[in-house]
């Protein structure tokens, strides 16, 4: 990468977060977007975020799944294949039933009783980065919501600002050479003052 590359990329960093954060106060959406999204082009296609509703979906979506008793293997529940089992006759007995739900385990092709098995949703740790952020919300008529909007928007722009950062410092760390960190390449982002506040404040519940 060239040497003039990195002072050339922080100076388009700082005006276009400058922007965003001036135009998410006084809620200027489009220009937020516009400013989001230059930013974004302005990183190498292997950092930049992707930005799909449908993906973003698919990876925060939180799936149910069950922990086989045998193999400790982690698999998800709508993945299951559950069959209704005849239990032999003193089972059945001790227990009040004839039958029992039972799920077959893929990896050690053993069966598992559903009853008896560990359940739990893959919730992600956070802070988390998923180098993908849905489509912006679009804006409906009526007053309700508008007032939904602005919430959704601001939480919107704040998230994909956090990912591109987290790129941003990525693409920093992985691609200036060792001996070319002078004060001039490796020159810090200035995230003082009221301009952190503003993200602290609208972080994406």
């Amino acid at each position: 990468m060239p040497a003039h590359a990195l002072p050339d990329l922080n100076t388009g960093y700082i005006t276009y977060r400058r922007e965003i954060l001036t135009n998410l106060k006084s809620e200027n959406y489009r220009y937020c977007i516009g400013a989001l999204y230059t930013l974004n082009g302005m990183l190498p296609e292997t950092y930049q975020i992707e930005i799909s509703t449908i993906r973003y979906n698919e990876i925060t979506q939180q799936k149910l799944l069950a922990t086989c008793k045998h193999c400790e293997i982690v698999s998800d529940y709508t993945n299951l294949k559950i069959v209704n089992t005849l239990l032999p006759l003193v089972e059945g007995m001790i227990i009040g039933k004839d039958h029992e739900k039972m799920w077959y385990c893929n990896n050690c092709h053993k069966y598992n009783k559903l009853s008896q098995t560990d359940l739990g949703k893959n919730v992600p740790i956070e802070p988390y980065f998923l180098k993908v952020v849905p489509k912006p919300p679009e804006r409906r008529d009526g007053i309700v919501d508008r007032l939904h909007y602005k919430k959704n928007i601001e939480n919107w722009v704040i998230t994909f600002l956090i990912e591109v950062e987290h790129q941003m410092g990525k693409y920093r760390r992985e691609y200036v050479p060792k001996g070319d960190r002078d004060e001039e390449n490796m020159e810090m982002i200035d995230y003082g003052g009221e301009e952190l506040d503003v993200i602290q404040e609208k972080l994406p519940i």
